[in-house]
């Protein structure tokens, strides 16, 4: 029995396996050499910990927010990463994502099982949701993206077939939009839709049950913090504890009320619209995977004026001027795309056409989906041999890959720390300051028992270094800085004289530490060449 699923026979064939088993392959193939994205090192990581002690008032990370965030998915990494380690626990993710993503194309078939058109549909489209360049880029990754797709298509299966549970599609619903926030907001409008449409069919009581146990977080959060989802819409909750702005990073996203209208279908060709890292046959071939379900919206809208399809339209603009940025849209189109395949009407088509093509029309589009890989390889630049980016000896290659395996089960959370000790002795105190792999041995130290005080988050060292200003934040973390003897500072090159002039030149003398930072773990011997230490002893 396949998950979350009853009355099931399984619809499918060899052709459904011809399609899982490379998906698994590819999937599997990139585990030993693990390139950690960003988010990795600035949140992925410790945000398990925030699960343990999620209403503690300190500030451990330099991002504003602290521990004031919701880390489910996190949390479900966390035991993992402590007892497989972070290659095995990202192999075990990203094949149950692959066998759960395809078992839900499997149960979308057999409420089709007569038409062979919506069933050639519905794999094509299943497809090329998995290869869409932004998924490539991250499920091999503590990303939640695939993770927040995932559970968005079992809301959507459980409220399309009638035979479904309808109090279980809302749970879902509800999960994959507290997983991944930025990416709940968008789908917000489509799920209100559909719970109205269905709420004769559920027990409400069930529901209440789950929303009141999730608001606890979320009304304490309010309380303590005065937002109750930590850093994000803050222009709207204005809480101290956080920047002014909503979530909105100046890099991505339209810059004018005109783009932000047509940003879905113009987005995807520019600079500011994401993981961009695909080569230009993938960029055309997956721009539809907006431009379909935007347009066809409108069309839709203006052609029936059923609702469905103005809300659609409407949670496009709400993504466009609130972030505009690539990834957290994905889940919301695939969304669409699988249902407007749902609502076509196919009956009078030809099946023989599918009889005869069936296997063909797959493959070839498959093949064609393929060439969005060259995405996820680009953020792992020891495997861009496979996709001739670039003429690396194979030897070398071959010796990398060889060396992720013997590193299998040998690289826990534990082993991290315990690899990185000795940075950390004789400090009273360690300051990460910014984001990415300073707060990553931030929490490192962390990990060895150092306490660790945040310095700034993005806004406000755009403020600082403006304004020469510091707020009331990071008064209080110097007044923490104002209590210890010997502190080290990490930054990165170009941040760590602003650092140490404005926060630690007041009571502390400061010089840089004449050392690289290394992580074998991590295969990538240049990652971290832009962290700089410095050793702060207090003035006596």
């Amino acid at each position: 029995m396949l998950p979350f699923c009853k009355n099931f026979k399984l619809e499918g064939s060899w052709i459904d396996l011809a399609v899982i088993v490379p998906a698994l392959i590819l999937t599997i193939s990139r585990f030993p050499i693990y390139y950690p994205m960003y988010d990795d090192l600035a949140y992925h990581f410790m945000a398990g910990d925030y699960g343990l002690t999620m209403w503690n008032n300190g500030n451990f990370l330099p991002m504003g927010f602290g521990t004031y965030i919701y880390p489910l998915a996190q949390m479900i990494y966390r035991p993992f990463l402590e007892i497989l380690g972070v290659r095995l626990t990202l192999l075990l993710n990203s094949s149950v994502l692959v066998f759960w993503f395809f078992s839900i194309n499997l149960r979308f078939k057999f409420m089709f099982r007569e038409n062979k058109w919506k069933k050639l549909l519905i794999d094509l489209i299943f497809i090329y949701i998995f290869f869409t360049p932004h998924l490539m880029a991250t499920h091999v990754s503590f990303m939640v993206d695939f993770l927040t797709l995932i559970l968005g298509l079992e809301m959507l299966l459980g409220f399309l077939n009638p035979k479904s549970n309808k109090t279980l599609a809302t749970v879902f619903g509800f999960l994959a939009m507290i997983i991944k926030q930025s990416s709940g907001i968008v789908m917000m409008p489509l799920f209100i839709y559909l719970v109205l449409k269905n709420r004769k069919k559920m027990k409400w009581g069930w529901i209440m049950l789950f929303v009141t146990t999730i608001a606890v977080y979320f009304l304490t959060d309010y309380k303590v913090t005065g937002n109750p989802i930590a850093f994000l819409y803050n222009g709207f909750f204005k809480s101290s504890l956080y920047g002014v702005a909503n979530f909105k990073d100046a890099r991505w996203g339209p810059q004018s009320l005109w783009e932000i209208v047509v940003w879905p279908v113009i987005g995807q060709f520019g600079l500011r619209f994401g993981e961009g890292l695909v080569n230009n046959f993938a960029k055309g071939l997956f721009s539809l995977f907006m431009i379909i379900p935007y347009l066809g919206s409108i069309y839709g809208w203006f052609r029936t004026r059923k609702i469905k399809y103005l809300l659609v339209v409407v949670s496009y603009l709400i993504w466009s001027i609130l972030m505009g940025y690539s990834r957290y849209q994905v889940a919301f189109s695939a969304l669409v795309l699988v249902w407007m395949v749902v609502d076509l009407d196919l009956e009078k088509m030809k099946k023989k056409l599918v009889d005869k093509f069936y296997l063909l029309l797959l493959m070839i589009f498959c093949l064609a989906c393929v060439s969005s890989v060259s995405t996820d390889y680009a953020w792992r630049p020891h495997i861009l041999l496979l996709v001739g980016k670039t003429r690396i000896n194979s030897k070398y290659y071959i010796d990398k890959y060889t060396e992720g395996l013997n590193l299998v089960g040998k690289d826990r959370l534990i082993d991290l720390a315990e690899y990185h000790k000795d940075l950390y002795e004789g400090y009273d105190a360690v300051v990460p300051y910014f984001r990415g792999p300073s707060t990553f041995f931030g929490y490192i130290g962390y990990l060895n028992g150092v306490e660790v005080i945040g310095a700034l988050d993005n806004e406000s060292y755009e403020r600082v270094l403006i304004d020469a200003k510091v707020d009331d934040n990071l008064k209080s973390n110097l007044r923490q800085i104002e209590d210890d003897k010997r502190i080290l500072l990490i930054s990165e090159q170009g941040f760590g004289d602003i650092t140490k002039n404005l926060f630690l030149s007041k009571y502390f003398d400061c010089s840089e530490i004449e050392t690289a930072i290394k992580s074998p773990y991590f295969q990538l011997v240049d990652y971290f060449s832009n962290v700089v230490l410095f050793d702060c002893v207090k003035r006596d």
